[in-house]
């Protein structure tokens, strides 16, 4: 597969990953995505409870097993935020990629 894999999406052709979006708006994001050489990503989210993080997982979850596109383009996350220490200060990000 050839293209361009971007480690950091938020969102993109006017669908925000930090939201709830449908599986119809994450396909249109996809599409838009790989319309410009997007042929795969991490999907960002931003800090957030650890409830809401987990909500926002097993949406995407579910929308990449109900949809190839989805997928094939979404491969994995990328999480912003305090999670790599406890102290205050700089704590670094993590990403996570299912390839």
């Amino acid at each position: 597969m050839t293209g361009l894999f971007d480690i950091q999406v938020n969102g993109f052709a006017g669908v925000d990953f930090q939201g709830t979006p449908t599986r119809s708006e994450v396909r249109h994001a996809c599409e838009k995505l790989r319309a410009h050489g997007m042929t795969r990503i991490l999907a960002t989210f931003i800090t957030d409870t650890s409830d809401a993080l987990t909500k926002k997982f097993a949406a995407f979850e579910t929308h990449r097993a109900a949809d190839p596109l989805i997928a094939s383009t979404i491969v994995g996350y990328h999480l912003e935020g305090p999670y790599m220490s406890s102290e205050p200060g700089y704590r670094g990000e993590i990403g996570r990629a299912h390839v």
